[in-house]
């Protein structure tokens, strides 16, 4: 007999004929009460509580409870106390809480109760699942997924928007393509819950994505061993903004990297236009990036009449040194200086045009001059294509081949200005013709090339519609004597324009290959085979005079490059043949002295040696060598030397290396040969022959200000030129 509270409980034995209900009988009958075979009430069970308010628990909101503990234990509300049914058990919890219950039949020795209730909880869940409701397997539709729009917070409506703002800034695309229908209806079917981007959405998401890249350039940056700048200035279509293009090439401080670029500005241009101003803006952007002055090892500045153009037309009154040099009275001056170097140089009289070549010298002295000034702390450098193109204008200048190629140019403009004739020309030749234009480099071969490629087409149709202007045998034989003596030019312009391979080590060997064009040309054997004898002699002899006249410019422009007794003689250049294992084959005796020291020279300016304890100073060993005295006097050399020599005493590593390849990649996949040389192999070979890559950024700026987006400029044209230009950089970078 046991009490509890003020209830007693029997806890005697079931009398023999009290049968627990089987599992199977349990799940028909629903109750896990002992009974026995006459009727619950005929016989007192000690499964069943006596207490007359004691009941299974209930749900809280008054449901039938679900879990299968209460078959095996009851709740009294009375007291407030869940008891257990199990015979002598004696169990009882506070209130009605189905976790202690559960945990009290694991754990209290009701191995055989807690195999029932595993067995019958699990088929409980099992049924519940069973009667749950099958998932819809249909497509919601456009209204329904539209009603359940994405919010500004979700991240994927953020990865939307970046999306939509990255296509549009790097494919050049108007940021009001935003508000086109076409556009709307593309963003309702690629995702209905996707709300309409606006245009200051989408303008403000560039804004960010331009901040990401910039952060991705300054750490690019940051990892570079020495930089190399190449800079120029454009002015963008009907003159209504001028700008500064600033690219960059580098080889990483990972040297197993490959050399890289960055397109790093296209930086409105402000008034006054002058060499100043290039200093200031372009002193302006490395701080942006951080890049210290020690780390630039070139600038490659165009110093052509394009951009002295976009400064003299800004010129304001002299206030200083270099206002004074953009002064119209000192280009005046140069003027007078560079006609009385023409006279002393044998001219007769100076013709008009003597006087525009005049002009355009001084236009370049009245530059050069103030940079030399500005850029003291730089190694600056020419660009080589701009003096080439000086060059080629010679063929400009001969009195007797203008006739020819002003009708050459006629006929091209006649051809282009007709839509029948181009119709025509295209049905039979598939190409047009190309028009001289002057912001072209090598504008007068080009039209003379494709003008030749479609003699006949040309020759037909000038027949066929009576055509004025056609040319005759011996015209095209002065064309094709032309263009083969320009042809050469073009190839060079095309290998030094390179931006993806180096092209620093192509220089020397490729101004050679104009020197010996040339200089097979001035053969007075050869002569144009045209129907009059005398205009055949007179013109061949003018076409040799050509020769000779650029042999002598190119000596003259390019002295500083080819010949080491110029007093401005720059050893880089012979030095990146060096570097090349197998162009420095054909290199003579001379050529590899001159280009061992400039390697030893630029690795002294751009490591300057710590200051150190040791006397031996930043020599690492030293070998006694014989001096070319009478006495042997110990040389010190340092662990460059031992490279050099190294490199230069194997001809091996030139044996699967081709003449057109780039020479980086050689010292790339040897540093562990050359761990001094390798790195200022890459740092040299990373300096551009040209600014041909500031060049092709303007190209992009003039793409994205064309037509409907001519009032894009400022930092907006920024932006978007860089996002296009440096679009690799974004690969992996989260633009939300």
């Amino acid at each position: 007999m046991v009490n509890i509270g003020e209830i007693t409980v029997n806890r005697k034995k079931p009398a023999p004929d009290a049968i627990l209900i089987s599992d199977e009988e349990e799940g028909e009958s629903g109750t896990g009460h002992a009974t026995t075979s006459n009727s619950r009430e005929s016989a007192p069970s000690p499964c069943q509580n006596p207490a007359a308010s004691c009941t299974k628990k209930p749900a809280a909101s008054g449901r039938k409870a679900e879990s299968s503990i209460w078959d095996f234990s009851c709740f009294d509300e009375q007291l407030n106390k869940s008891f257990c049914l199990e015979e002598y058990c004696g169990f009882s919890i506070s209130a009605r809480n189905t976790g202690n219950a559960v945990a009290h039949l694991r754990t209290k020795n009701h191995a055989h109760l807690w195999e029932r209730f595993s067995a019958r909880e699990a088929a409980r869940v099992k049924e519940k699942e069973q009667k749950k409701p099958k998932p819809s397997l249909v497509q919601p539709t456009v209204l329904e997924a539209a009603k359940n729009p994405f919010m500004p917070i979700d991240k994927r409506y953020k990865e939307i928007i970046a999306a939509v703002a990255l296509c549009v800034a790097s494919s050049g695309m108007a940021l009001n393509v935003v508000r086109q229908p076409d556009f709307h209806n593309l963003m309702r079917t690629l995702n209905p819950r996707t709300p309409l981007p606006g245009y200051t959405a989408v303008a403000s998401q560039i804004k960010i994505i331009h901040s990401k890249l910039a952060n991705a350039m300054t750490e690019k940056l940051f990892n570079a061993r020495r930089v190399s700048f190449t800079t120029d200035v454009w002015t963008k279509r009907g003159m209504t903004a001028s700008f500064l293009g600033l690219t960059d090439r580098f080889s990483p401080k990972d040297v197993k990297q490959p050399t890289q670029k960055i397109a790093v500005a296209c930086r409105q241009f402000p008034s006054p236009h002058t060499a100043e101003a290039v200093y200031s803006l372009v002193q302006t952007t490395m701080t942006e990036f951080a890049i210290p002055r020690e780390r630039v090892s070139a600038f490659v500045i165009n110093n052509g009449s394009n951009m002295v153009c976009a400064f003299k037309n800004y010129v304001e009154s002299p206030k200083n040194l270099f206002d004074y040099f953009n002064h119209e009275d000192a280009l005046k001056q140069l003027e007078s200086e560079i006609g009385e170097a023409f006279m002393a140089d044998g001219y007769e009289a100076i013709d008009e045009d003597d006087h525009e070549i005049i002009r355009e010298l001084a236009e370049f002295e009245q530059f050069e001059r103030p940079m030399d000034l500005l850029f003291t702390n730089y190694k600056r450098h020419a660009c080589l294509i701009h003096l080439l193109q000086c060059t080629v204008r010679i063929v400009e200048k001969p009195s007797a081949l203008q006739p020819v190629l002003n009708k050459a140019r006629k006929l091209v403009t006649t051809f282009n200005m007709s839509a029948a004739a181009t119709e025509e020309l295209l049905k039979q030749g598939g190409i047009k013709l190309v028009s001289d234009v002057k912001t072209r480099w090598n504008p007068t071969l080009l039209m003379l090339k494709r003008l030749i490629k479609l003699k006949k087409p040309v020759d037909l149709i000038v027949i066929s519609k009576e055509m004025k202007g056609g040319l005759t045998v011996d015209e095209w034989k002065i064309l094709s004597a032309v263009t083969h003596l320009l042809d050469i030019f073009d190839q060079v312009t095309r290998s030094w324009s390179g931006d993806d391979e180096s092209t620093l080590h192509k220089v020397c060997p490729q101004l050679k290959r104009i020197f010996h064009h040339l200089r097979d040309l001035k053969d007075p054997a050869k002569k144009l085979d045209l129907e009059k004898e005398s205009d055949a002699v007179t013109l061949s002899a003018l076409l040799n005079q050509m020769a000779w006249d650029m042999e002598e410019d190119l000596q003259t422009r390019f002295g500083y490059i080819i010949d080491n007794r110029h007093p401005n003689y720059d050893p880089i250049y012979i030095a990146a043949v060096l570097l090349h294992p197998s162009l420095r084959q054909g290199l003579s005796a001379s050529d590899l002295i001159d280009g061992r020291k400039g390697l030893l020279h630029y690795h002294s300016l751009w490591n300057k040696p710590r200051k150190s304890s040791s006397q031996f100073g930043s020599f690492i060993a030293a070998i006694p060598e014989t001096a070319p005295t009478d006495r042997s006097i110990p040389v010190l050399k340092s662990a460059l030397d031992f490279e050099i020599d190294l490199y230069m005493a194997n001809s091996i590593f030139a044996d699967d290396f081709g003449y057109d390849d780039d020479p980086a990649n050689f010292w790339r996949g040897n540093v562990g040969f050359f761990p001094l040389l390798s790195p200022l192999a890459l740092d040299i070979l990373a300096i551009p022959a040209s600014s041909a890559p500031s060049e092709r950024l303007f190209s992009t700026a003039g793409f994205d200000t064309a037509g409907r987006r001519n009032r894009l400029t400022g930092l907006n044209l920024e932006r978007h030129v860089l996002i296009q230009k440096n679009r690799s950089l974004l690969n992996g970078v989260s633009l939300i």
